[in-house]
C-alpha cells in the first residue's frame, strides 16, 4: 500500500506507516509464536524489537549534524533522505541478501529472498491478508536446500554460494 511498509521481523509481521506529524505508527499483524522478547505479546516488547532493528538508540540527528559539517556532498544530499537508518539485520539474512545482490536491483533481491523463505512452509506466518509471509530460514534449514532448488527459484549463478 502507498505509504505503508509491511515486513517480517523475527516471527512477526509488522505494518509501519507515518501519521500527519511524521511519527511512525506500527501494528503487529500476525505471529507464528511468541518471540523471546515478547512473552506476553505486549506492545512494549514489539516497540523494543522495532527500536532495536531500526537502531533507535542511535542519535541520528547528532551524527547527521557532524557528518554535514565534515562533508559538503553529504550535507547537500541529506535532506532527500529524511529518516534514513541503518538496520540491525540478522547476520544470516544479511549474508544471503548480499549474495543475492550480485548484478541485481532491490526489487529482484527482495523477490529472491521471499522465494527462498517460501521454500519452508513451516515458517509461514498465519495471515489474514492475501499475501503469504515467512520467517527467514535458519542455518539448518538452509543446509537442506539443494543448488538445483535455488536455481529453480531464480538464484542462477549465485546458487552454489548459498
Amino acid at each position: 500500500h502507498d505509504g505503508e511498509f509491511v515486513g517480517v521481523l523475527r516471527s512477526h509481521v509488522y505494518s509501519l506507516t507515518y501519521d500527519a506529524k511524521h511519527q511512525v505508527i506500527f501494528r503487529c499483524l500476525e505471529t507464528v509464536q511468541k518471540a523471546p522478547l515478547d512473552p506476553d505479546g505486549d506492545i512494549t516488547s514489539h516497540r523494543e524489537v522495532l527500536l532495536e532493528f531500526f537502531n533507535g538508540d542511535v542519535d541520528l540527528q547528532g551524527l547527521a549534524a557532524e557528518w554535514r559539517h565534515r562533508d559538503e556532498n553529504f550535507a547537500a544530499k541529506l535532506p532527500r533522505f529524511c529518516g534514513l537508518r541503518t538496520l540491525r539485520v540478522e547476520v544470516l539474512e544479511a549474508i544471503i541478501s548480499f549474495i543475492c545482490s550480485s548484478n541485481n536491483n532491490i526489487k529482484r533481491i527482495s523477490l529472491m529472498v521471499e522465494r527462498l523463505c517460501a521454500l519452508f512452509a513451516e515458517n509461514r506466518i498465519p495471515s489474514v491478508t492475501l499475501h503469504a509471509y515467512y520467517r527467514f530460514p535458519t542455518l539448518p534449514q538452509l543446509a537442506t536446500v539443494t543448488e538445483a532448488a535455488l536455481r529453480s527459484i531464480g538464484f542462477g549463478f549465485r546458487a552454489p554460494f548459498v
